[in-house]
């Protein structure tokens, strides 16, 4: 899709919004820098199309599989894939390999009409984030050692800053708010186990009420028969978040 081909979609009484999939909208907006409609995924626009030609892609921190087959759903002559947890951006090619892999996906990438692109990582980005990932797995897993063994006390206002305030508007933490990274990879560099950081994981990641019955063992004094598997699913959602805020997909 294009915008003059998003543009005939938003017609009649569909001029401003129109529904085009689970949770999926086609949004207009008009002004500086020119006219633009948005793919709206949940509060995210995850494709601006520019009047001028450009397209730009955006995932608001949420590099999930509805995300990018949303993207590559509504994209055209370009596509999204992903290896190892990496997002890549491709072109489609008329050559035998069909899609040519082009840099590493970042938020704010942009294809421009005369197929320029910015805002895109290189290629060798790729290793550094396969590292990253690596250490925060790592950093999971002694962090759920940690807790097992009662060294990680209920969420206080002992907490790191970042991690344990919240927002007036939205009730979420404040590292989340202001979209800042060093201070989770001060938690890497440091091992610093922080009971608010779990929390929040276990608040946004999908979880099962044997996960609540964890926390409830440890921080609420209860004596719950937990199953060792739990822990290991404890351990994937603080993972998983905390790679979703360091902007790769979890």
């Amino acid at each position: 899709m294009d915008y003059i081909t998003a543009d005939e979609k938003l017609q009649g009484r569909n001029k401003l919004s129109r529904k085009v999939g689970n949770n999926t909208h086609l949004v207009r907006h008009s002004g500086v820098p020119g006219d633009s409609i948005h793919l709206k995924l949940h509060d995210t626009y995850i494709i601006t199309w520019y009047a001028d030609g450009r397209i730009e892609l955006n995932t608001g921190g949420w590099f999930t599989v509805t995300t990018k087959a949303r993207i590559n759903e509504f994209l055209s002559g370009y596509a999204i894939s992903q290896e190892r947890g990496v997002w890549y951006l491709e072109k489609h090619t008329d050559g035998p390999r069909y899609w040519t892999r082009l840099g590493v996906f970042a938020d704010g990438l942009t294809i421009h009409a005369d197929d320029a692109i910015t805002g895109m990582n290189p290629l060798d980005d790729a290793k550094e984030k396969n590292k990253l990932r690596r250490r925060v797995a790592m950093f999971a897993k002694h962090y759920m050692s940690a807790f097992q063994a009662g060294k990680v006390p209920a969420p206080s206002n002992g907490d790191c800053w970042y991690c344990a305030m919240r927002t007036v508007d939205g009730n979420i933490p404040l590292g989340e708010k202001v979209s800042d990274k060093d201070h989770l990879m001060s938690h890497l560099d440091e091992n610093y186990f922080v009971p608010s950081l779990l929390h929040r994981a276990f608040e946004t990641m999908p979880h099962s009420p044997a996960m609540g019955w964890a926390l409830a063992k440890h921080w609420g004094g209860q004596d719950i028969p937990v199953p060792e598997f739990v822990y290991s699913q404890l351990q994937k959602s603080l993972s998983r978040y905390m790679l979703r805020q360091l902007g790769q997909a979890a």
